[in-house]
């Protein structure tokens, strides 16, 4: 199989387990950081949830924390009533201490495309296709600006997944 068209990596990013551990890290790193709260809804309608996003482009390529709020989230293990908690859904599930490597980013047309593309190339599986529903970034607000994510599952082959973001300007 012909391998797809390059993949621009100019997003890192690292999942943490909760706010206090991404207060460390940016406080440890300085220089200025952005923060969006995003709502989200999966590509087939069958879940939503929150994310709590900080951004710093000091690095000369887009540095992301992302913490999970609540909902659907692709590493992280599902509680269930009553206090039951299963098996990560995934290796590579969140640790209380140290932030985990969550994906590697590219900005691209289209997303879904694009990923599909890859992960037949890497004989891999979408770990989650989102829709940004609602942001509370000032910037993406005036522009109204949503996003659609396809993420692959190549944490067992690249230490990380691979993240398709797509722009939509409404």
């Amino acid at each position: 199989m012909k391998k797809p068209d390059g993949f621009k990596m100019d997003q890192l990013a690292f999942a943490s387990q909760g706010e206090g551990l991404a207060k460390d890290i940016m406080a440890r790193l300085g220089g200025e950081w952005i923060e969006d709260t995003v709502e989200f809804v999966t590509l087939d309608g069958s879940s939503t949830g929150t994310y709590k996003l900080h951004y710093n482009y000091d690095f000369g390529i887009e540095y992301e924390l992302l913490v999970w709020k609540e909902g659907l989230f692709w590493l992280q293990p599902v509680v269930y009533p009553f206090g039951h908690t299963s098996a990560p859904q995934r290796e590579g599930a969140l640790s209380p201490h140290i932030p985990v490597p969550s994906h590697i980013g590219t900005h691209v047309p289209n997303a879904v495309k694009a990923a599909s593309e890859w992960a037949s190339y890497l004989g891999v599986k979408v770990a989650q296709a989102v829709e940004t529903v609602r942001h509370t970034n000032e910037y993406l607000l005036e522009r109204n600006r949503r996003y659609r994510y396809v993420i692959l599952d190549t944490r067992h082959i690249l230490g990380a997944d691979l993240k398709f973001i797509e722009r939509i300007e409404k």
